[in-house]
């Protein structure tokens, strides 16, 4: 993320589709999709909407204060300050290109795998694994994480949970210590 040149509006747009990928974990389309309607303020902090996630649920969740900044900071670069008069279908993802035709039209799911690959080098979906991590590594259960994700199953969730597993033991120093073992 620290790649990311925000003093331009791309690095603005782009730092803040990253940190709502990364810090949310929803899907590619869910994310693309939002609209001005999807966004709410409430004390610094904004909470997206994302309609029709998998099995036509929809999803909320509450940014922090950084990444409701970094949304802030995209919308405000490119819409102006007076948000309050947008039109609810505007987009929150458009392309900066310069061709006339394209520019301020939607950023598809194409424009945004770009963005990923740009940055992280990634596949789009990999974020939602980056996000599974990091909420196990800060603590969540994965019940907490099943609830993040949308999925139905527990079993679904320990996939993305297993990323974490390695074949090191952390625990064999001490075992072998105990067991006199050298």
């Amino acid at each position: 993320m620290q790649k990311i040149d925000r003093s331009t509006d791309l690095g603005k747009r782009d730092y803040a589709l990253l940190a709502i990928l990364l810090n949310t974990g929803r899907r590619l389309k869910e994310v693309a999709s939002l609209e001005w309607r999807h966004v709410r303020f409430k004390d610094h902090r904004i909470t997206l909407t994302f309609e029709h996630c998998k099995r036509d649920k929809t999803m909320i969740d509450m940014l922090n204060v950084g990444n409701s900044k970094a949304l802030l900071t995209w919308l405000n670069a490119y819409y102006g300050s007076d948000l309050a008069n947008l039109d609810e279908h505007a987009l929150l993802w458009v392309t900066l290109s310069r061709n006339s035709e394209q520019a301020g039209q939607l950023l598809g799911i194409q424009g945004i795998q770009q963005v990923c690959g740009k940055y992280l080098e990634v596949h789009t979906h990999i974020t939602r694994h980056t996000f599974s991590q990091l909420m196990i590594r800060a603590g969540a259960t994965l019940p907490e994480l099943q609830s993040r994700l949308g999925h139905e199953s527990l079993a679904t969730t320990g996939m993305y949970a297993r990323a974490l597993s390695s074949d090191e033991n952390p625990h064999a120093d001490k075992i072998a210590d105990m067991l006199d073992i050298q």
